[in-house]
């Protein structure tokens, strides 16, 4: 273009593109007709309800709902205008979709760049705060699932315009949300979009880097899980922030415990420990207890890892924490259950249950039901333990739990195997590896690798 218009400027065209990208470029084009002529004539022509309809659907997820156009565009039909605009091929509609309604992505763009799309793009984000307070209950995961997608485009747009706080106010329930329905895949697309638009060294970014250590730990990718909590760990030494510097000692902790690399995690936890100490931070120190007393558990020293218990247990009570409580009688539980002592094992876990079901702490108390099934499985009370991993599972799926649901499942599954119920064992755990798999475990992992041998072992 520049070199047909000699007396055209560049730096002049290149003020213009910052200022209006789609637009432009087009009193430059001559008998060329660009993305603006293209559209202009089409959008002129609409009525009033059809423009709005247009700019909602440039603000909202590509696909939304109509009841989501209806609500952020404040358009009473939306239903017939949306079919309107489908007869004239502005509008895409896949009616087996539960999001049906889409843009073509070159009308998305025309329209983003029409008069009152800001208007339409801030009415979305309200929907969204609104969304996010009427749905934070884990219970309604479901009613959540609905505006995920148009939950995830905001927070993109948050980023895109530089809006670090509003980003952060979207993805905190967003996060939750995707770890507790097993969407570890969408959880690690927006932890890497958010961590890569803001600034290093920022609070933000701390904690993307710890959910993207969180979701390679998960994964099975311990040495990535490392490198970010490393990463993370630098940070935080950098800016002398003790308490994330404790949380990050922690989670590397947790990673070589995973390993199998006991010492270091046992070194990791102390230093993460004698942070909380110096800190005076009670809660910090409970956990890092309970922490070092699964790390001797895990080296088959029972009487030591009690001894951690407690002290942990100790502290929790001292706090009035129940939920700590909960968690310290568990673990006691699952001590006494591996040095054979299974009445004080079920009598430990009896009372974690107990204060979960105080506390409606559904997630905690499908652990604990859990727990009990496999103390009965060990007694070899069986029909006593289905009945409690039946109960563990019934409410992973009202939590809508995929990898709580794929853990009940195995644990079924081999209950049906000691009953001698060989195609009901295989079933289930045929069911559980499926659940895996779909929160995107490879073959490879520890627990997709147990079920595998499972189901070889029944053939």
């Amino acid at each position: 273009m520049l070199g047909n218009r000699p007396g055209t400027a560049a730096t002049t065209i290149l003020a213009e593109l910052r200022s209006a990208p789609i637009g432009a470029l087009e009193r430059h084009r001559g008998k060329y007709p660009g993305l603006v002529a293209t559209f202009q004539a089409t959008w002129d022509a609409l009525p009033g309800t059809g423009q709005r309809a247009l700019l909602t659907m440039a603000a909202c997820a590509n696909g939304t709902r109509t009841d989501i156009v209806a609500a952020v565009g404040g358009i009473a039909d939306a239903g017939g205008v949306l079919d309107d605009l489908t007869v004239r091929s502005l509008v895409t509609c896949t009616p087996t979709s539960t999001t049906p309604w889409s843009l073509h992505d070159v009308v998305r763009i025309f329209v983003a760049d029409q008069p009152g799309f800001a208007e339409l793009a801030a009415a979305h984000h309200a929907w969204i705060v609104t969304h996010l307070s009427e749905h934070a209950d884990p219970l309604k995961h479901r009613e959540f699932a609905i505006g995920a997608a148009e939950v995830t485009h905001a927070l993109l747009r948050c980023i895109e315009v530089g809006d670090a706080e509003q980003a952060k106010a979207v993805y905190m329930p967003l996060r939750l949300h995707l770890l507790q329905v097993g969407q570890l895949s969408s959880l690690h697309f927006v932890a890497q979009a958010l961590l890569g638009s803001c600034q290093e060294e920022t609070g933000i970014a701390s904690m993307c880097m710890t959910d993207l250590g969180n979701f390679y730990r998960r994964m099975g990718d311990i040495q990535r899980s490392i490198s970010y909590h490393e990463r993370s760990l630098a940070m935080d030494v950098k800016l002398d922030r003790l308490a994330g510097q404790a949380a990050c000692l922690c989670n590397l902790g947790t990673c070589y415990q995973t390993l199998g690399e006991i010492p270091k995690a046992i070194d990791y936890h102390e230093r993460s420990l004698a942070i909380d100490e110096k800190l005076g931070q009670l809660e910090g120190q409970a956990r890092q207890l309970g922490n070092l007393g699964l790390c001797y558990q895990d080296q088959g020293e029972m009487p030591r890892a009690i001894e951690y218990h407690e002290r942990s247990l100790a502290i929790e009570v001292k706090l009035g924490q129940l939920e700590g409580q909960a968690r310290q009688f568990g673990n006691l539980g699952l001590c006494y259950r591996e040095q054979g002592e299974i009445p004080k094992a079920l009598e430990y876990h009896e009372r974690s249950l107990a204060i979960e079901v105080k506390l409606g702490q559904l997630e905690g108390q499908a652990a604990e039901f859990s727990n009990l099934g496999i103390c009965y499985q060990v007694q070899g009370e069986i029909p006593r333990a289905l009945e409690y991993h039946e109960r563990s599972l019934a409410i992973e799926v009202k939590l809508g739990r995929i990898e709580g649901q794929a853990t009940s499942l195995a644990n079924l599954g081999e209950c049906h195997e000691s009953l001698g119920d060989v195609s009901r064992a295989r079933d289930l755990l045929r069911r559980s590896l499926t659940l895996f798999h779909r929160m995107g475990l490879s073959d490879e992992h520890p627990t997709v690798r147990y079920v595998h041998a499972a189901l070889v072992r029944l053939g």
